[in-house]
């Protein structure tokens, strides 16, 4: 999946720029409430959406499309809902999370 190669190629990057330091890692967490957003990650703890960045692949995408009877709105595909497991990534030293991807 695109999102794994993206995680490879961030840490092998960074351990050539930290000496071999491990300053990502990739999580799974399962979303328990979308207002506030919280995800509870690996089954040890729950974050608050102030420690978390969404990603687009992670946000509802609506589309207008332009036919011949008029406009229509499509949506692509829904945001972030309760029960989701999630793929993060670990950045800043563990002060932030990047919400990646939707699995499954």
């Amino acid at each position: 999946m695109a999102g794994t190669k993206l995680i490879q190629v961030i840490q092998e990057t960074a351990r050539k720029v930290f000496q071999d330091s491990k300053p990502t890692d990739l999580l799974f967490g399962v979303v328990t409430s979308v207002s506030p957003l919280k995800i509870k990650v690996d089954n040890r703890f729950e974050l608050g959406h102030e420690f978390l960045i969404i990603s687009k692949l992670c946000k509802e995408l609506l589309v207008e499309v332009n036919h011949s009877d008029g406009k229509e709105t499509i949506k692509i595909w829904d945001g972030l809902k309760v029960g989701d497991t999630v793929r993060l990534i670990r950045v800043h030293n563990g002060q932030l999370y990047y919400v990646l991807e939707r699995e499954g």
